[in-house]
């Protein structure tokens, strides 16, 4: 029997079960050539690759990679993630992962937050005082991040002004598993980005929340003809738009150099249905889908 698992595919989203069972049932270990990744079926299994804490399974490209990262297959060994701005701890290998658990867990034990109910319910109904007249706002970043934020900063002995950098140094260090949603060509040729070297976060008086981050090559590049930049989704969870009045901004560009946004073409009719058939079930319309939404921000240069 003719069988083809891709945990991306929509037809799989919509509906896995019955896949999960062909797996259990004739692939307890089933390798997917397209991401050059193995999956595992059977508890068991699962249950005893989760007690190798050796250091021989690390998670160090996530703990749930989307396919952006999947799709870039590793010739050799993977590189450890950044520990500035650090990341989930889950990514790191055993002993790196047990400093960090041990230097911030006190805090957090359940003899430890018994009394911080009243805190919690001061600052989330502040926050909703400043939220709520403005008739709707970003539950996650603007209500739920700055909060748990605040929070963190309470515990840790910091003011509370400092909780957008605290949520903007979780940001930056999660953002970074998937590479900032952003993707950079010269003539064509994918670069690589190097570790992230500024972020800050700040509130606009609107209290609108906004991230910003210096994301710089890996290995500097001169521009050969053009290069395409775009910020997007691949699974189009999260629509990114480029800004209307300046969308991109040259700075000590050589002279010549213009900047323009390509719009993305009309979807065909089996993408609409896809994107539709997305919205009814809360699932990704299909791996890289975001892509086809993306505009491109386009430099030229002499």
């Amino acid at each position: 029997m003719d069988f083809n698992y891709d945990p991306f595919d929509a037809q799989v989203m919509r509906n896995p079960l019955p896949y999960y069972q062909i797996l259990r049932d004739d692939h307890p270990l089933y390798y997917m050539p397209q991401w050059d990744t193995y999956a595992l079926s059977r508890f068991e299994d699962i249950w005893g690759v989760l007690e190798v804490n050796d250091g021989t399974f690390v998670a160090s490209e996530g703990t749930l990679p989307p396919t952006a990262v999947l799709a870039n297959h590793n010739t050799g060994p993977v590189e450890d993630p950044p520990l500035h701005p650090l990341p989930f701890h889950a990514v790191f290998d055993a002993d790196l992962y047990g400093e960090i658990r041990r230097s911030h867990s006190a805090p957090l034990r359940p003899r430890s937050v018994t009394g911080l109910a009243e805190r919690i319910r001061a600052l989330a109904n502040e926050r909703l005082d400043l939220l709520l007249p403005r008739g709707s706002f970003d539950l996650t970043q603007e209500y739920g991040g700055i909060v748990a934020a605040s929070m963190v900063c309470g515990l840790l002995g910091l003011p509370d002004e400092l909780a957008p950098q605290v949520l903007a140094a979780v940001n930056a260090g999660s953002l970074a598993e998937i590479g900032y949603f952003t993707t950079l060509k010269i003539a064509g040729a994918s670069m690589d980005f190097g570790n992230v070297t500024d972020y800050w976060m700040q509130e606009r008086p609107d209290h609108l929340v906004e991230f910003h981050v210096t994301l710089p090559l890996k290995t500097p590049t001169p521009i050969t003809k053009f290069l395409t930049l775009r910020v997007a989704d691949p699974e189009f969870f999260i629509d990114f738009e480029f800004d209307d009045k300046e969308p991109v901004k040259l700075v000590s560009a050589p002279t010549g150099c213009t900047a323009n946004v390509a719009k993305p073409k009309p979807l065909e009719a089996n993408d609409k249905q896809k994107l539709s058939e997305s919205f009814f079930t809360n699932l990704a319309p299909g791996a890289n889908f975001g892509f086809k939404m993306a505009s491109a921000a386009i430099v030229a240069c002499p």
